[in-house]
């Protein structure tokens, strides 16, 4: 089975557009996995059948998140009356803090446009990154970094950006005051999906949130289902949210309602307790898809996780390593000491070896997080999780920082279980045309269609024509020109292909 959980700002009728544009491919997909190149990391997925992809999207948009915390949500509950007749005053008071707040907001942006800069013209000279040096060094870690195939690095886009400097000037001090609310009010539905919101004055009001949030039909269908195969759920159960309903029938279906006992850690997963090997589960999140996978797996272990997936992950380090490192911390012991594994979690054939849980965080170019455009270029540099650290959140320490960022995750290594690490992949990926370049674009598909334009990312980068009409399923080349004009080329997988997870993009030369 394979998940995808998308992330924050993404309004919900373009995600459900890009959903049904994956599915038929993903369901489709066989892993071609029987290459030389192919590490141990993805030949043990060659026995693998296809997928059975499910979609998890709800409405993150940013003008609708913002208003709906304006008069929706205080202080974790839903739907406060007062609300409603103060709202206008929240809406004045972040504009008054927009205005109060610009001399702040205008150092602070000046200051990391100067950083991204720098890191920029240092790269096109060709010096050395030091967050580099860990694919080095911590092999055993398994530290990847994609490399660059880029030559031009700022072409067309200083001009462009002082040209846009007005505009920044408006949004500048407003994104932090008003992105908080926004930001708030996505965290708060991705906690709604797992727990219902709280109404401390009508309790009715919760069924207008879910269908506000457009999952009436889903919810109905989910609870007339949940009360013929459902044992654990009482059908008049009003606190849980849809996800939470929907992975409990899916636990009790492959493991069974035994295994939701105390006598079970939180480690322990149902392939081992029933006997029968079911389907294995990839969970791919994207953004704050990491959040929502955090929480499925808090309140779900048992279930039979094989690959965890993470895409600029905005979950924070401290809660990846609260949340995986036990978990991949007894997968290690079962697998390496059977012996010291709980009797309850191996599978009744003890010859078999215990399955394995692989984790992957990818993350995009420093360059790439720090240089992402938005709006035209009218609001300020940086992606989404450049966004959180430095305007929306305030990390107390620097584990509280977004687990999606190559820097972050470089930085916080000492901090890592080395017992963990090595079923661990971290990937960052290189500056090329087979790369995300943006913190939406991991679900892009590559080359181009014939109607589209070609990536611009350097003069002498060429698109390979006869591979623009392929199917997007299959590996996608473009063709480079390398400094010493040689000809080398990069493959575009797709999100779903495991070596998008644990490989270089680029290859050495052809």
């Amino acid at each position: 089975m394979f998940i995808f959980i998308h992330g924050g700002l993404n309004e919900y009728e373009r995600s459900i557009g890009k959903s049904v544009r994956d599915i038929g491919h993903i369901e489709n997909f066989k892993p071609d996995l029987f290459t030389d190149e192919a590490p141990e990391w993805t030949r043990r997925l060659e026995d693998m059948e296809r997928y059975h992809s499910l979609f998890i999207s709800w409405p993150s948009g940013g003008p609708d998140t913002y208003f709906d915390r304006i008069y929706r949500y205080d202080q974790g509950a839903y739907d406060n009356d007062f609300n409603s007749l103060t709202g206008f005053l929240d809406i004045f008071s972040d504009l008054a803090t927009s205005v109060t707040g610009a001399p702040r907001a205008y150092i602070n942006s000046g200051a990391r446009y100067d950083d991204a800069e720098t890191n920029v013209r240092e790269r096109a000279e060709g010096k050395a990154d030091p967050f580099d040096e860990i694919c080095k060094t911590a092999n055993d870690a398994n530290f990847l970094c994609g490399r660059d195939i880029e030559q031009d690095l700022t072409f067309g886009s200083t001009a462009l950006f002082q040209a846009t400097l007005p505009a920044r000037m408006l949004t500048v001090p407003v994104l932090e005051p008003v992105g908080l609310q926004a930001w708030n009010s996505m965290l708060a539905r991705t906690r709604f999906t797992f727990r219902r919101p709280h109404s401390l004055f009508q309790s009715e009001k919760i069924d207008d949130f879910l269908r506000y949030n457009k999952g009436e039909r889903i919810r109905r269908k989910t609870e007339a289902l949940g009360s013929k195969t459902n044992d654990s759920q009482p059908q008049n159960d009003i606190n849980h949210g849809i996800l939470y309903r929907f992975f409990s029938m899916l636990q009790n279906k492959m493991c069974g309602t035994k295994t939701r006992n105390a006598q079970l850690t939180s480690s322990a997963s149902c392939a081992e307790t029933t006997g029968v090997k079911p389907p294995r589960i990839t969970i791919v999140g994207h953004s704050m898809g990491a959040i929502v996978t955090n929480e499925i797996l808090f309140h779900f272990p048992y279930l039979p996780y094989h690959n965890i997936v993470f895409m600029a992950a905005a979950n924070s380090i401290r809660d990846f390593r609260l949340m995986w490192e036990p978990l991949l911390r007894h997968r290690v012991t079962c697998e390496t000491n059977p012996q010291d594994c709980l009797p309850a979690l191996r599978r009744l054939d003890l010859s078999a070896p215990v399955d394995h849980l692989r984790f992957y965080n990818l993350t995009l170019h420093p360059i790439a997080d720090e240089t992402e455009t938005n709006l035209y270029r009218a609001a300020p540099r940086g992606s989404l999780l450049e966004w959180i650290d430095d305007l929306f959140t305030t990390p107390p320490v620097f584990a509280d920082r977004t687990m999606g960022k190559w820097k972050n995750v470089v930085l916080a290594y000492d901090d890592f279980d080395p017992a963990t690490l090595k079923r661990t992949r971290f990937k960052r990926f290189g500056l090329s045309c087979a790369s995300p370049r943006e913190h939406g674009g991991f679900r892009q598909h590559f080359p181009p269609a014939e109607k589209d334009k070609p990536p611009t990312l350097s003069p002498q980068l060429r698109i390979d024509e006869s591979l623009k009409n392929r199917s997007p399923d299959e590996t996608r080349v473009c063709n480079y020109t390398k400094r010493d004009g040689s000809l080398a080329w990069a493959r575009a997988w797709q999100y779903w292909d495991p070596r998008y997870w644990a490989l270089d993009n680029v290859a050495p030369g052809k």
